[in-house]
């Protein structure tokens, strides 16, 4: 699968409650020479819900990314590890534009994420 697809996924919340989400392909572990292919992939959760705006999310632009019905963030810090038989759909792949957003925003997130845990060593 590769990075910037657009997958419905079924996952368990933090309760341990099934649901459905939207998520965008990070890192598939089937292009990473250093694992043996377990068929996980990293993604991050995207929220219709506008007012979870904040440092770490991006708006998907629906005219760049036609198969949104609606506006929608992708929420940056929130990574997820998914296994491939939780993909219920692919909807398709972001555009180049949206995705480098992506891509740099979780940059951010993961540099900060690094900046506070060399801090409290």
């Amino acid at each position: 699968m590769q990075s910037g697809s657009v997958v419905i996924c079924d996952y368990l919340n933090f309760r341990g409650e099934k649901k459905k989400g939207l998520f965008i392909v990070l890192c598939d572990e089937d292009y990473d020479n250093s694992t043996d292919g377990h068929m996980n992939f990293t993604a991050i959760k995207i929220t219709t819900k506008l007012d979870m705006v904040g440092n770490y999310t991006v708006n998907l632009n629906v005219e760049e990314n036609p198969f949104f019905d609606n506006p929608c963030l992708a929420c940056c810090s929130k990574i997820h590890t998914l296994h491939k038989h939780q993909i219920k759909f692919k909807l398709g792949k972001l555009s180049t534009n949206s995705f480098k957003k992506v891509y740099m925003t979780v940059n951010k997130f993961l540099n900060e994420v690094n900046r506070q845990m060399i801090i409290n060593v």
